[in-house]
């Protein structure tokens, strides 16, 4: 995309859903090349919409309840609705999912690694370091304060919160933030209501 002096306007029709796999066109996700990861990025998966079970992305059949997926069609009917330019306020995703795993890394303390699924194979993850101690137990502290329902106590270890994880709340909208080639969580939303939307 070249800028012209005689003209301001630019048309991109996207039918095959680049916008939401490489992100913006003055923000773009850099794939990662074949062979190359270091084996610590998220697996891409989709959700069963029978029986809410996480898959494989590339899964034909829920192995749950038999549901058997329609291929996938790489060229869409109409085009995407996905911002093309970022704009410099906060873009809210809705989380169609949330998956909680505990993370190893050597010679640090376990985490919980909590991914959110924000559409269109996207997923987006936050590490909760309770047991790191310093800025990052504190700042792990507050998210689990923010989440954790009333009159139940606060988890001290890794185990605990995984033990708990599903009856936390669980933000239905976020915001996220650029780090190298991954997104980082910036904001989240607790309500019903889609916080983008006009009054």
């Amino acid at each position: 995309m070249r800028i012209h002096p005689s003209k301001k306007d630019c048309l991109v029709l996207d039918f095959a859903g680049n916008a939401a796999r490489l992100g913006a066109i003055n923000d773009p996700v850099i794939p990662t090349a074949k062979g190359t990861s270091d084996g610590t990025g998220v697996a891409p998966v989709k959700v069963c919409p029978e029986c809410d079970t996480y898959l494989n992305a590339s899964a034909r059949t829920c192995p749950e309840c038999g549901l058997t997926f329609e291929r996938a069609v790489n060229i869409l009917a109409t085009a995407a609705v996905e911002e093309l330019v970022v704009r410099k306020r906060d873009a809210w995703h809705e989380v169609i999912g949330i998956h909680y795993g505990r993370h190893n890394k050597q010679g640090k303390p376990p985490s919980v690694k909590v991914s959110y699924n924000i559409g269109a194979s996207s997923m987006v993850a936050e590490y909760i370091c309770l047991e790191h101690g310093g800025w990052q137990a504190r700042k792990a502290a507050e998210w689990v304060q923010e989440r954790l329902p009333f009159g139940w106590d606060m988890p001290t270890t890794t185990e605990d919160l995984l033990l708990m994880a599903d009856m936390l709340r669980k933000p239905t909208f976020i915001t996220t933030e650029r780090n190298g080639n991954y997104r980082n969580v910036k904001k989240v939303r607790f309500g019903i209501d889609d916080p983008s939307a006009p009054f």
